[in-house]
Order: C-alpha cells, then structure tokens, then sequence
C-alpha cells in the first residue's frame, strides 16, 4: 500500500460502466456496434396521434426517415423500430447528421419502452 492509495475511494458503478465503455471505444470514437448512427435519449415525449418523440443530440452517422434503426436499453434488451420524423429547432428535417440535436419521432413504442440513457443505432 502506497502513501497515495489510502486517498483512493472505491468507484460507484456509474464510473466503472463508463470506464469501460471508454476502453471499448476505438480511434474514431464509435464503441462496438455502434459504428454507424448512434444518438443517445436525454428525454421522452408522448404526442397524441402521432407517436413517442425522443431528443438527444446526434453522436455519429447520419439517419433519415423511414429508417429502421436497433433501440438498446439500458437493462441489455433490444429491438428494431421505424423512424417516421426528425424535427431540428420546430423544422421537419428529411435526415440527421452528427452533432444535431434532434427530436426523433419513432412508430411502435409507448413512454414505458424508452427511457433517459438508451442508444439508437444503425
């Protein structure tokens, strides 16, 4: 034992998931199969009659409407889902790039199957 150990705390795992999920992280900043698209959920809106609106900011690749993209939650389970929207600052957009900060209009999913941390990929 070091003198400087007896200052370190254990890490939460909060701080271990993103520790590893660094080390994952290749040269070009996509991790595993997320090398494509990727944007993850800040928040979840419900509008009526038309669907499940997520928001989060583009964090690589591009995606347009009518494509079907991979949702992965946080608890590990997975399914495929429609894009049928993408709104930019109140303007329907046909596509998204890297760095937008977006609203994703998504067909099939109640509030209850997304949440706050969850990834769409292509």
């Amino acid at each position: 034992m070091g003198l400087f150990n007896f200052f370190k705390k254990e890490k939460t795992d909060v701080e271990q998931y993103y520790e590893e999920r660094a080390k994952r992280e290749d040269v070009n900043g996509t991790a595993g199969p997320y090398s494509g698209f990727r944007i993850t959920v800040e928040d979840v809106f419900t509008i009526t009659g038309r669907g499940t609106v997520i928001t989060g900011k583009v964090e690589s690749g591009k995606i347009a409407v009518g494509d079907e993209v991979t949702l992965q939650r946080v608890d590990g389970s997975s399914r495929r889902v429609v894009i049928i929207g993408i709104e930019q600052f109140r303007k329907m957009m046909d596509t998204a790039v890297a760095g937008d900060n977006v609203g994703i209009l998504l067909r099939g999913l109640s509030r209850s199957d997304i949440g706050r941390g969850d990834i769409l990929y292509d």
